[in-house]
């Protein structure tokens, strides 16, 4: 087990692990449970099962992830040009 491993190496800290339910009252959960156990006891997918369906539609664009990205290439941008102001001038 990891914290046992983590508190013989460091044995001054103390870990408590404590059990969370990481889907309770999300919408959808109890149909994605009764689709993954029905998957799982099948020996292939079936192309009829809604989910499928909804796994093969392109994702949502988080604004997060975009932002972030966005941040990033500007970041690599500016210290690029910081570095080598002559590259600002190529277009």
């Amino acid at each position: 087990m990891c914290a046992r491993a983590f508190t013989r190496l460091h044995p001054q800290t103390g870990i408590t692990v404590r059990w969370a339910p990481g889907y309770v009252n999300i919408a959808g959960n109890e149909r994605a449970d009764v689709l993954a156990k029905r998957a799982a006891s099948t020996k292939s997918s079936s192309d009829d099962l809604d989910i499928l369906r909804r796994l093969r539609e392109k994702l949502p664009v988080s604004r997060s992830a975009t932002l972030q990205a966005f941040n990033a290439e500007l970041k690599s941008a500016v210290l690029r040009d910081w570095r080598d102001p002559s590259a600002m001038l190529e277009p």
